[in-house]
């Protein structure tokens, strides 16, 4: 199975900035058009920033699981592997816990 990680992880990084709140990185580059959820187009198009930085810090995401938004601060932006959790496929409503 091939690794979803970008090319350039320095890049990457480039694009992860300090949030307003404590603890956030905020995601400076493009999201997705209708849900707001940050986006990552190498290696190829549309790879979930958070997966994208939760891999990079973390590891593989176990299979049958996501990654999704648990920002204490609601930052929409915010890519923290702190400010996220792995919830199983299919539980995730537009990318925020419910």
């Amino acid at each position: 199975m091939r690794k979803r990680t970008p090319d350039d992880p320095m890049e990457y990084v480039s694009r992860i900035g300090a949030g307003d709140y404590a603890g956030c990185w905020h995601w400076s580059g493009p999201v997705h058009s209708t849900d707001g959820i940050p986006v990552y187009h190498r290696p190829r198009p549309g790879l979930r920033a958070r997966r994208v930085v939760w891999e990079l810090e973390r590891g593989p995401v176990p299979p049958r699981l996501s990654v999704i938004a648990a920002c204490p601060h609601a930052l929409p932006t915010c890519v923290a592997p702190d400010h996220c959790e792995l919830v199983p496929t299919g539980w995730q409503v537009h990318g925020t816990r419910r």
